[in-house]
């Protein structure tokens, strides 16, 4: 009879029957019974060849020979046939992964993220530098220049009518062109009271004032009178005013990105997104 190893594997590795209980949750009188070989007092045979297995497990040896006493005992009450008799493995579960797996995985999918959003930022800032590059050019080929003034001197004799001195006509009282006469104190007071307060209201009237309110980002070019250029990129928030006497000339590379308002009218925005705009402004309005 086998089972009274049992008994000496247990005792041999200072283990009590309780302690074997706890550990493998199995009936201490189940255990007691195994190791006796009082086979007869035991539960269903499903749930004793189990019991079987776990205890030798536990013991370090194998279950074979005390699953064929078992087989035997059973066939000799007639209660079951013998069945073959199978060496049971210990499985170990499958984990899945690791914490710290998870955490890299995460990280790693982060700075991906990250190097995408900054490839793309790096992308739309050099198509914004090509775009300004391309206007710049054109701009340079296209701006009016700047045209040079030929002064022109007066020739010895020119003013003079009938070949006349313009001094000699000048003291008979007649008026020469490109002379100057003295006025009379009392009729130069009155000219100068009368003639001031008009020419500045209408130097005033005809001043020309365009300002630009950036909603964009826009590149802008400006020409004042033919003289003063100005080459300036307009941040969305920014505001700038330009005041001329005759003409100025704007030149957008962002028709929606300025508001535009010219002499107290406000016109808005001269064109769509991204496309190039070129304006002339003069006293009579917009070109």
């Amino acid at each position: 009879m086998p089972w009274k190893r049992l008994r000496e594997e247990r005792e041999a590795r200072g283990v009590t029957v309780d302690e074997v209980a706890d550990r493998l949750k199995i009936s201490r009188k189940y255990i007691r019974l195994l190791e006796s070989g009082d086979l007869s007092g035991l539960p269903e045979p499903v749930f004793v060849r189990g019991y079987i297995r776990t205890y030798c497990q536990f013991l370090g040896i194998d279950s074979r020979p005390f699953l064929e006493s078992y087989s035997d005992f059973l066939e000799e009450r007639g209660e079951k046939k013998r069945e073959p008799i199978r060496e049971v493995r210990e499985v170990t579960p499958s984990r899945g992964p690791s914490r710290r797996t998870v955490v890299g995985f995460l990280s790693l999918l982060l700075i991906a993220g990250l190097i995408v959003l900054v490839v793309r930022q790096v992308k739309k800032e050099k198509e914004v530098l090509t775009q300004m590059t391309h206007v710049e050019a054109e701009i340079a080929r296209k701006a009016p220049g700047n045209p040079e003034k030929k002064l022109e001197r007066m020739r010895p004799g020119e003013g003079v009518k009938g070949g006349e001195d313009a001094r000699t006509r000048v003291k008979k009282g007649e008026k020469v062109a490109g002379t100057r006469t003295e006025p009379k104190v009392g009729e130069a007071e009155s000219r100068a009271t009368s003639a001031s307060s008009p020419l500045k209201a209408q130097e005033g009237e005809r001043r020309l004032n365009l300002i630009l309110e950036a909603q964009e980002l826009t590149w802008v070019f400006l020409v004042v009178d033919d003289g003063t250029s100005k080459d300036v990129t307009l941040y969305p928030g920014d505001r700038l005013e330009v005041k001329g006497e005759k003409k100025i000339y704007v030149k957008l590379g962002n028709g929606a990105g300025v508001i535009v308002t010219f002499n107290g009218k406000r016109l808005g925005a001269l064109g769509g997104k991204g496309e190039v705009v070129e304006k002339t402004f003069t006293r009579e309005g917009e070109e």
